[in-house]
């Protein structure tokens, strides 16, 4: 995943200049410069540095506004745009902390549970911009917003329309965080990702330091993981199919602000099913995971895995012991075991083990026969 902007070099000017090819009118026209070029270059206004002909230097301010004309290059890009001094890539950690934090060698603060003080003033500001209030002549869907009262259940006057109406739901819903969240997280679904704003969103909540993120289809939040957990993720949905359908539904049901930690466990299930019954048994009538643990575990030695061993071997002992603890779901599962729910905290360390093991599938394959 390619950054398409990033630093030249250190820029000391608090209003350093951009670099964007002839003429700086449109998304597309960046766009077009970074699958290019794969880079945007800042430099300070005193560089001498001389530039081609092709390029036009613009500041920053400038720059955001381009981009705030077309909010797909941020999303369809990958970029986050911040304050000036704040630019980075998608997907990394905060790269600036205040002085008095680096003076005294404390780590980032953050991140943030709920709706944290600082970050409602962006939030707000979003709310407004997606809403239709922070234009000229406040084009306001108030079919929107009644149906997000709505779902929120929230007790708004009778007669109140346009900006009166999202204010009073506002205010109901900052009074507690969960409310809040909530709003946030059924204004992204009921505007849809063309209208919702979500790069602008996303740039607040991550520079806000926030436990949440807009999620991968723009619809919804969920929860940030560490980076390597979300490039597992990632990679083992980047292919368009029923594993990946399967184990993003498990992702949300973990991660999401409605989560279902024994839905998130079937989905989870269910994706490496789709795995690695077509490999494992595919003639099998009724196959399930309890099959496919059978299978590799009584006749090991014609199957092979991944990765070799400490001796070499490949052997697929290690899968299956990552198999049975996937399988089974001790909510669903019949017979004579104990029925228990599992907690979330067992839910998300289920579907990141699904996404591995998916991931493995992706790169080449998980298991084969000898």
């Amino acid at each position: 995943m390619a950054a398409v902007l990033k630093t030249a070099g250190q820029v000391s000017n608090p209003d350093p200049w951009v670099r964007i090819p002839r003429p700086p009118l449109s998304g597309s026209d960046l766009r077009k410069h970074a699958a290019g070029r794969g880079a945007i270059g800042l430099r300070s206004s005193v560089t001498k540095a001389p530039r081609p002909r092709d390029e036009l230097v613009t500041t920053w301010p400038a720059l955001r506004s381009v981009v705030a004309a077309s909010p797909g290059l941020v999303s369809e890009g990958r970029v986050t745009i911040g304050p000036r001094d704040h630019l980075k890539r998608e997907g990394k950690g905060m790269t600036w902390r205040p002085l008095s934090r680096r003076m005294t060698g404390a780590g980032p603060d953050g991140p943030y549970e709920g709706t944290p003080r600082h970050l409602h003033a962006s939030v707000l500001r979003w709310l407004d911009g997606v809403t239709g209030i922070r234009t000229m002549y406040e084009v306001v869907d108030h079919d929107k917003l009644v149906t997000l009262g709505l779902m929120l259940r929230a007790p708004v006057g009778d007669g109140t329309t346009g900006s009166s109406f999202l204010y009073e739901l506002v205010g109901w819903a900052r009074s507690d965080d969960e409310r809040f969240l909530d709003l946030i997280d059924g204004a992204l679904h009921i505007w849809g990702p063309d209208l919702n704003h979500h790069a602008e969103l996303s740039s607040a909540l991550r520079a806000g330091g926030s436990v949440w993120k807009v999620a991968d289809d723009h619809l919804s939040l969920t929860r940030r993981v560490d980076d390597q957990a979300q490039a597992t993720y990632e990679a083992a949905t980047s292919v368009r199919d029923e594993v990946s359908v399967e184990l993003r539904e498990a992702w949300a049901k973990a991660f999401g602000r409605h989560a279902d930690p024994s839905d998130a466990w079937d989905h989870s299930i269910k994706a490496v099913e789709d795995v690695l019954i077509p490999i494992v048994c595919p003639n099998k009538t009724r196959a399930n995971l309890g099959g496919v643990i059978g299978d590799l575990s009584s006749q090991g030695h014609i199957w092979k895995l991944c990765l070799p061993g400490h001796d070499l071997a490949e052997d697929v002992a290690p899968l299956v012991a990552m198999l049975r603890l996937l399988w089974p779901n001790h909510d669903r599962h019949g017979g004579a075991g104990t029925k228990r729910s599992p907690t979330l905290v067992e839910a998300r360390a289920v579907v990141t083990l699904a996404a591995t093991i998916v991931q493995w599938h992706r790169e080449g394959w998980a298991v084969a026969r000898r």
